[in-house]
């Protein structure tokens, strides 16, 4: 098979200035059990981009504002790709993020800000400053940026949603999403220096969600393959340079006792010792998925 990626997703850091809750990085209360990284820009120049129509920095570990030289990375893209961000948006400042903005009028770029409350943000994502967030937002915006809010909805915060939603209007996002949170016993746990991190899981209205306008994606492209990796040609490359089948993948290096199926595989996956299209043709992408291993019953396609 030739294996060719249309979108890829990236985590070109694990350094984050938040601990959120149910994040893989974290536990008891915020304690990092991840190594802390960034993914070199050299690593990240060694991507063939030629196929690739979508790339979204969305970490499974990190924030992309937290890597030193982000600006730089992102400029090395070609301008044809589609590039999308998730953030906190609670780190840099102003003026980064207005230089931010000015570089991604470049492309067709989208960032996405997890806000998850006014008043309520901290309780989630804890160590993330408000005021800061919205007025990185705001400058941001102002210089150009196209920015989606996302927020995720808890029993602790449903009652801001409204507010939320008009703040965003006011200061100019294309899109307010909420979404349900998800796996309860995380958000449930109470963490040994985070007590007021208990929340329930509750319902979405769908009346909260609107849209300005919707940024363009690529049409996927399905190989009648259940898994929506696969479907759509996605692929993962984590903070250390490895490159993956799916986002549940790069967890082996906090969980390994889960993916051991993994072993049977000689992987050579690591761009910072192959190139990208040797790694994209060797078995491991070709044969992975002809079958579910124990890790895709993790997925939603999968149960």
């Amino acid at each position: 098979m030739d294996m060719k990626v249309a979108e890829l997703q990236v985590d070109i850091t694990t350094y984050c200035n938040s601990h959120c809750g149910g994040c893989i990085r974290n536990i008891d209360g915020g304690e990092v059990c991840v190594e802390l990284v960034h993914l070199p820009l050299d690593t990240f120049k060694k991507i063939n981009f030629s196929d690739i129509k979508t790339i979204y920095f969305n970490g499974a570990y990190g924030d992309f504002t937290m890597h030193p030289n982000a600006i730089e990375l992102i400029d090395s893209i070609p301008r044809h790709v589609v590039v999308d961000f998730s953030t906190n948006g609670g780190a840099r400042n102003i003026e980064w993020w207005k230089q931010l903005a000015k570089k991604l009028n470049e492309f067709t770029a989208r960032v996405s800000f997890a806000i998850d409350g006014i008043s309520t943000n901290h309780l989630y994502r804890r160590g993330v400053d408000i005021e800061k967030v919205l007025d990185h937002a705001k400058a941001f915006i102002q210089s150009g940026g196209r920015a989606r809010w996302k927020y995720i909805m808890f029993e602790h915060n449903k009652h801001e949603i409204e507010i939320a939603s008009q703040l965003a209007r006011d200061l100019g996002f294309e899109s307010f999403q909420v979404f349900e949170s998800y796996k309860d016993e995380i958000y449930q746990k109470q963490y040994k220096n985070f007590s007021e991190s208990i929340v329930k899981r509750i319902a979405i209205d769908e009346l909260y969600n609107w849209k300005i306008k919707r940024l363009e994606f690529p049409e996927e492209y399905d190989d009648n393959h259940r898994c929506q990796w696969r479907k759509r040609r996605q692929a993962q490359i984590d903070a250390w340079g490895n490159v993956w089948q799916c986002c549940y993948m790069p967890s082996i290096s906090t969980h390994p006792e889960m993916f051991q199926e993994l072993e049977l595989f000689a992987l050579n996956n690591n761009l910072n010792s192959y190139e990208y299209d040797d790694i994209l043709q060797n078995s491991f992408f070709e044969e992975l998925f002809d079958e579910p291993l124990e890790l895709c019953k993790n997925c939603k396609e999968w149960i």
